[in-house]
């Protein structure tokens, strides 16, 4: 018996392909029920291809997910095969130019792209193309370029947050729920109502968890992997369904910090578990529920947890990346010279003691043996490299320099009459930025107070543009016309302030504003506003109207119409921006009144 509000794969926002349940954290009742298998899975490319292939006329995101994605060793192989079978149009890339704040770039490009998919009984907000699932692993940063070149859409979490899971290793026969009671509950899941679909390496789900969960106790695997096989219906779904009975997310207990790392499980699945050999288990993973035979759960099993709440992870959009955090960032930067003219020697002595002190190193290379003999008889500072090309192209010398760069480290042409500020490293290593764009100083170049003069471009080391043109290729180059013509013209960044600007929207200082939302993203936002800026807070949560939220009184929707004489525009904090702004419009508002908080200028 199956009831009839239960979701068609073609009509969820998302469907997600498995790769891999390998992760970096082994969250508090993890949907993938990552630390639990003795061996992580990793999807075959042949049975990716198939995966990808049988999208082609779904509308929506095709997640790539985990456990963390960015672990499988075939990584770049698949997003390499996704840049070359796209069903979707990939929109432009805001993060080929350096920024201050990562997450809110990130948060424009899903806000850009985000349009209400209609289905049979509703809409849902949603982001057509291919969208990664992470938790920010090193790895992320080293596939950062293609990742940016791939995906529209990026459900980020460097789990520095808090976030809460509902408990899933609780079945309802452990809860004592009857089979009407049940029927109804099962059929209503929230989680396979907002959530999705998945493929694995056994096959497609009509519900991540029930793939996950086959991969758990080795089930009898999916539906084969076909095009279309999305389109089936909730009558079709069949035997999958025996996995909803094995699971506990759409039953209202309570939910748990995944940062503990601890699944709440009934004795059934310590029991089953144990006998699986669990690592988990063996390291005191787990907190094993007591429940009566009324279904109760009693309350010396609940230390430590929270209630199920209406935001059931984190719903401030910003506190899923610390953006304190810099492992992103450059990790420095070096500066190229170059000079064969032995009559220049005295020259290249001063540029050098000059620059050393402003960059992280300088690699200083010459075809002449005669100029590293009588430089390297100086004492410059420790960060000074005197280097012998055995070739006198340019190309041969800047892959000397590339050479010596670390890991994370940026490499800085300098040109004549260097000028290089003291904290010129420190300024470039606060930004973000993208090791497959070339940032090249035109005629326009205005960072002489930020870098100094005389850069003439910047480059990473990891950047597939070189990568592709191999070191045989960029060894040739005569130039660094030639250099710049290896990148493709999209990542050809101008080196000067425009590129380094937030473009964020940037509050109006002669403006009066109503604020929408009165949680932790209106929290996060307050510091943008001078204190008087503020006439109100407005909230959909009834429960918040009539009260003070950091000084500031929260009125209704409704209200906010009946008092739109005491604001000229109405700034929308939180992460239900496309409702929000549905509602304010329903209400008469004009849209150009109506700022959302990731609004790109």
């Amino acid at each position: 018996m199956m009831g009839k509000h239960m979701k068609s794969p073609q009509d969820m926002r998302i469907i997600q392909i498995d790769i891999t349940n390998a992760c970096i954290h082994q969250c508090s009742n993890c949907t993938r029920f990552c630390g639990h298998h003795k061996k992580p899975f990793f999807m075959d490319f042949e049975t990716f291809k198939k995966a990808v292939d049988s999208f082609e006329g779904f509308q929506g995101t095709v997640g790539i997910m985990g456990g963390e994605p960015t672990l499988h060793p075939q990584f770049k192989r698949f997003l390499e095969y996704l840049n070359e079978h796209k069903y979707f149009k990939k929109t432009e890339n805001l993060l080929t130019k350096p920024t201050k704040n990562f997450m809110n770039v990130i948060a424009q490009m899903e806000q850009r792209d985000t349009y209400m998919k209609k289905f049979d009984g509703g809409q849902q907000r949603c982001v057509d193309g291919y969208g990664l699932w992470s938790a920010l692993s090193n790895n992320y940063r080293a596939y950062y370029e293609l990742i940016q070149d791939t995906f529209n859409f990026q459900a980020l979490n460097d789990h520095t947050n808090i976030m809460y899971h509902s408990p899933i290793m609780v079945r309802r026969k452990d809860l004592n729920i009857p089979d009407d009671e049940w029927i109804k509950t099962r059929d209503n899941c929230w989680a396979q109502g907002e959530w999705s679909a998945t493929i694995t390496p056994k096959g497609a789900f009509f519900c991540e968890i029930a793939g996950a969960l086959d991969m758990l106790f080795d089930g009898p695997g999916g539906w084969p992997i076909e095009p279309g096989w999305w389109k089936r219906k909730p009558e079709d779904f069949g035997y999958q369904l025996q996995w909803c009975e094995l699971c506990g997310i759409t039953m209202s207990t309570f939910t748990r910090d995944a940062n503990d790392e601890i699944d709440d499980m009934s004795q059934w699945y310590y029991d089953e578990l144990k006998k699986m050999g669990s690592p988990k288990l063996e390291r005191k993973g787990a907190n094993v529920l007591k429940i009566n035979e009324c279904g109760e759960i009693a309350e010396e099993s609940k230390a430590d947890v929270k209630e199920v709440r209406e935001f059931r992870y984190s719903e401030s959009y910003f506190s899923r990346f610390n953006e304190k955090n810099d492992w992103l960032n450059p990790k420095g930067l070096v500066g190229a010279l170059f000079g064969d003219d032995m009559g220049e020697v005295e020259s290249y002595k001063k540029t050098i003691a000059n620059t050393a002190k402003a960059l992280t190193k300088i690699v200083f290379v010459t075809s002449n043996e005669s100029i590293k003999e009588e430089l390297s008889k100086n004492v410059f500072a420790d960060n000074v490299i005197i280097d012998f090309s055995q070739m006198s192209e340019f190309g041969a010398k800047l892959n000397r320099v590339l050479s010596k760069a670390e890991r994370g480290e940026y490499v800085a042409l300098l040109g004549e009459n260097i000028e290089v500020q003291d904290r010129a490293a420190e300024f470039f290593k606060s930004y973000v930025c993208n090791p497959g764009s070339i940032l090249v100083a035109e005629s326009d170049y205005d960072m002489e107070c930020e870098l100094g003069k005389g850069i003439e471009l910047i480059i990473s080391p990891e950047a597939f543009a070189l990568e592709k043109a191999s070191f045989p290729v960029v060894n040739k180059l005569k130039n660094k016309e030639e250099l710049i013509a290896l990148y493709d013209e999209n990542k050809v960044i101008n080196l000067k302030k425009d590129s380094f600007e937030d473009h964020a929207y940037k509050v109006e200082k002669d403006v009066k504003y109503a604020v929408y939302g009165a949680g932790p993203t209106g929290q996060e936002f307050l510091k943008l506003f001078d204190k008087d800026q503020i006439a109100f807070f407005s909230d959909s949560d009834c429960n918040k109207w009539g009260c003070d939220f950091n000084g500031y009184e929260v009125i209704s929707p409704e209200d906010l119409v009946k008092r739109k004489d005491e604001f000229h525009k109405i700034f929308v904090a939180s992460t239900w921006y496309f409702e929000i702004k549905t509602t304010l419009m329903e209400l008469g508002f004009s849209n150009d009144i109506i700022v959302t908080t990731l609004m790109t200028m």
